[in-house]
């Protein structure tokens, strides 16, 4: 039977700094996926600029959608 009002047990140092490495991880994988999607987008932007040298329109589009893609992530990234 658990005693009333007992602490829990402290976190060894190694715990804490484990603990602490792994959400360091999670931040750093999130803002690579996040650096990977912005890098598609911009990959889409130049292979339409490419493939329609002379016409805006389909340019606009695809730099519209991006800019989209793009300000979502950065509204979600944290710094390090």
């Amino acid at each position: 039977m658990a005693r009333l009002g007992a602490s829990k047990k402290k976190k060894s140092p190694r715990a804490t700094e484990l603990s602490q490495l792994k959400k360091k991880l999670q931040r750093v994988t999130e803002q690579l996926e996040s650096r990977e999607r912005e890098q598609a987008a911009t990959s889409d932007i130049l292979r339409v600029i490419a493939s329609s040298p002379t016409e805006i329109q389909p340019v606009l589009s695809v730099v519209a959608e991006s800019r989209t893609v793009v300000r979502c992530n950065r509204r979600y990234d944290r710094p390090l």
